[in-house]
């Protein structure tokens, strides 16, 4: 592989990263300010977040997992930390597809007329696995910036 390649991975995998925790953290600190609205308000909000992080979020987080991946594998000095990185970017997908998307579904199949009757509890539901998949992409985005300081930019 070229150098040039070889330098640009990690930075590659780590502006991916960062992309996903600066998203997943966003989410948290807009909804402080959307759990003071009535639940048909939160249910309208949540369905129109999720129409568009569904055509966004999948290819991001695939690149970016895709990204550590190939830097653990062919950029000396990254094999821990990016490795890592790639782990936790796994776990807060498979997080996603199986606690998050079906918490989604549910919530915008009934759409604004017909909100579930234990939409208080799916929403706190929601947020409590959103925090956690937070957390694992910010822990994802660290361990990428050190594999950044460790030897992958030259």
């Amino acid at each position: 592989m070229p150098p040039q390649l070889l330098d640009l991975l990690p930075a590659v995998a780590i502006f991916g990263c960062g992309l996903q925790a600066g998203i997943m953290l966003s989410v948290i600190i807009h909804d402080w300010r959307v759990g003071a609205l009535p639940a048909s308000g939160y249910a309208a909000m949540h369905a129109m977040r999720d129409a568009g992080f569904r055509r966004a979020m999948p290819p991001l987080m695939l690149g970016s997992l895709a990204v550590s991946l190939l830097c653990a594998l062919v950029v000396p000095g990254t094999v821990l930390p990016m490795g890592l990185s790639a782990l936790l970017l796994l776990l807060s997908m498979q997080l996603t597809v199986r606690r998050l998307v079906p918490l989604n579904r549910r919530l915008v199949r009934h759409g604004m007329d017909m909100l579930p009757a234990d939409i208080v509890r799916l929403r706190g539901r929601w947020e409590r696995w959103h925090r956690l998949r937070t957390a694992l992409s910010i822990a994802a985005f660290i361990a990428a910036l050190a594999a950044g300081q460790g030897g992958g930019f030259r």
